[in-house]
């Protein structure tokens, strides 16, 4: 036991390698402890080691059936390299243990949109609505499901509830913007995109739109900081990197347009392989999430 809190106490401290150390031994000497392998897991999350993380945690569900926050971490760490199909069913697990825990009801409601289980998502948001019907977490992922349908009258109306509750709300601005633009609305989508950003300057999701914007309506080269920004900020989106390409392709720098392109290729690539194309569009990886903390 005192091995198991040393160890413990050097997680707390970020000190991840002496952790490790000390919570290895302690499973050595107590095999049959669930809490170990939990704790276990948590230092290979922090080491960014998710193979090695997910597996201590089925060890900690192996030997406690019932540990709903070792499902619900196995979940996170899953949808944090986007495989997301295999998170839901540990999602589910957590929210049918604690079913009164609104964290884990709503990011199961999240991973069923990234999967297009719309309706399964809409029973989840809607049960916690009338609930709950002035949480603004719950009200934001109305919109967000509301947007990656398509419905767009209904995914403003959400927005624009979640701005009544929270006036300087960066994402709900910023999603505001998106559907102005869809619409055509291009002064206003500017507007509302440009008022994220007074909010957030690193709001990817605004970068990534305002920058669109500007390239549909031919401001090239107003365009090139913010999407350089956005692409400093999420490399790794093959979206940003198109619409680099297009800039500099209208703008006849051929080298610097054909490498963009060949990143977007490759990302999009990248992306099939490791599942996100189970998503109903790209840009649902691009709709900002609220801030859902995790429990202690």
């Amino acid at each position: 036991e005192v091995i198991y809190n040393l160890g413990i106490a050097y997680y707390n401290l970020n000190e991840f390698d002496n952790a490790w150390t000390y919570l290895n031994t302690a499973s050595e000497m107590n095999g049959a402890n669930a809490d170990v392998f939990y704790r276990l897991g948590l230092v290979a999350s922090a080491k960014n080691e998710s193979e090695k993380a997910i597996t201590f945690w089925l060890k900690a569900l192996e030997i406690r059936p019932d540990y709903h926050e070792a499902n619900f971490l196995a979940a996170e760490e899953l949808s944090k390299i986007k495989a997301y199909v295999g998170a839901q069913s540990f999602y589910e697990k957590a929210a049918r243990q604690q079913p009164d825990n609104l964290l884990y009801q709503l990011r199961l409601a999240v991973t069923d949109i990234r999967i297009q289980q719309y309706e399964k998502a809409r029973a989840i948001l809607t049960a916690e609505n009338i609930k709950r019907p002035e949480n603004l977490n719950v009200t934001y992922l109305i919109g967000y499901l509301e947007r990656a349908q398509g419905n767009y009258d209904a995914a403003k109306a959400a927005f624009e509830k979640v701005l009544e509750l929270s006036p300087k709300n960066s994402d709900a601005l910023a999603n505001l913007g998106f559907v102005a633009y869809e619409r055509a609305e291009f002064e206003k989508a500017e507007k509302l995109l440009r008022g994220a950003l007074k909010e957030d300057a690193n709001n990817f999701a605004a970068l990534y739109d305002l920058g669109r914007l500007l390239v549909k309506t031919r401001r090239v080269e107003e365009a090139i900081p913010v999407l350089e920004k956005a692409v400093g900020i999420n490399n790794a989106d093959p979206g940003i990197h198109y619409q680099l390409f297009l800039v500099y392709a209208r703008l006849k720098q051929k080298d610097k347009a054909d490498a963009y392109l060949e990143e977007f290729k490759r990302l999009k690539e990248l992306s099939a392989k490791v599942g996100a194309s189970a998503t109903s569009k790209d840009e649902v990886d691009r709709i900002p999430e609220p801030v859902l903390d995790r429990e202690p």
